[in-house]
């Protein structure tokens, strides 16, 4: 009796995975042709000076572009049955998903992401706030905000784009990108997620998390560098702040900084090598777990 259920749970296997063969082949073996959900495209455009943007959407990568033109403009690919809400107002551009669908609309197949992309004529704005539950955020270095603030639950961000006064990054779980800008303050909260900071120049720099792994590459902070992580490793490459606050749970903290510090450091379990002390700024570093090892150009090393 179990062998019959057997061949017939393997013939029903077989016939549903001809059965998608066949219907991939008829769309020219391209996935996307077989999503249930349908998509569109929608563009909008403004002759009139954007300061502030707002983005709040379920489900969308969003790009951002320096505009060849005078006007801005901002194109949605969406799905039908849950557009966005596009309003220009008195220098404030809006954007709102529209989430139209009944339950039964969640469960097909799609294979296909929905995406916003703001094209803008200029390259200094005033502040930009991103709402994501799933999607993915990236902001060019074309640009420059007066404050960037990004909120996701499963997002992705890399933001290449200077910010005079504050960024803040908050994602439950998705990687974190930042290079080759400047900040006044950098406000990075991750749960779950690798942060990587590369040719960054910022006055404050705070991080936290659960789980995920930090590196900073040529990055200078000219006032406080505080990270704080349950379990992750900590890597340094050319890089310095006035005052350094390292608390780990589990995890190493390797690497080199350019200038010497008083150090204080301690590890549960772990070796420790640190330079000579050097009377200027502190670098405290705390792990539970995990090994400290960190040297200063052209300084002596202690065990």
């Amino acid at each position: 009796m179990h062998k019959t259920w057997l061949i017939i749970a393997a013939v029903i296997i077989l016939v549903g995975a001809a059965l998608f063969t066949a219907m991939l082949a008829k769309s020219n073996w391209d996935f996307a042709n077989l999503s249930t959900a349908e998509f569109q495209t929608e563009t909008y455009t403004s002759q009139s000076p954007i300061t502030n943007i707002s983005i709040d959407s379920t489900t969308a990568d969003i790009t951002f572009c320096l505009s060849e033109t005078d006007s801005v403009k901002v194109v949605c690919y969406e799905m039908e049955k849950a557009p966005h809400n596009v309003r220009f107002d008195e220098g404030n551009l809006t954007i709102e998903e529209d989430d139209q669908r009944k339950w039964y609309d969640h469960i097909g197949i799609n294979f296909s992401t929905p995406k916003i992309t703001v094209y803008l004529p200029k390259s200094e704005c005033g502040t930009l706030e991103i709402d994501l539950t799933t999607g993915d955020v990236s902001i060019p270095s074309d640009f420059t905000f007066e404050s960037i603030t990004v909120k996701g639950t499963t997002c992705d961000a890399t933001v290449n784009a200077s910010v005079i006064d504050s960024l803040t990054v908050k994602t439950t779980t998705g990687d974190v990108n930042i290079s080759n800008a400047e900040f006044g303050t950098v406000s990075l909260l991750a749960t779950t997620g690798d942060m990587t900071l590369t040719n960054v120049k910022s006055k404050i720099i705070y991080t936290s998390g659960s789980t995920g792994d930090i590196c900073l590459e040529n990055v200078i902070v000219e006032k406080n560098l505080n990270i704080t992580r349950t379990t992750g490793d900590v890597r340094f490459k050319d890089s310095d702040a006035g005052s350094i606050l390292i608390q780990l749970t589990t995890g190493d903290v390797t690497g080199n900084l350019l200038t010497g510090k008083i150090f204080s450091v301690k590890t549960g379990t772990g070796k420790i090598s640190i330079p000579e002390n050097t009377p200027g700024s502190t670098c405290v570093i705390t792990t539970g777990t995990g090994d400290i090892r960190i040297s200063v150009t052209n300084s002596e090393t202690k065990s």
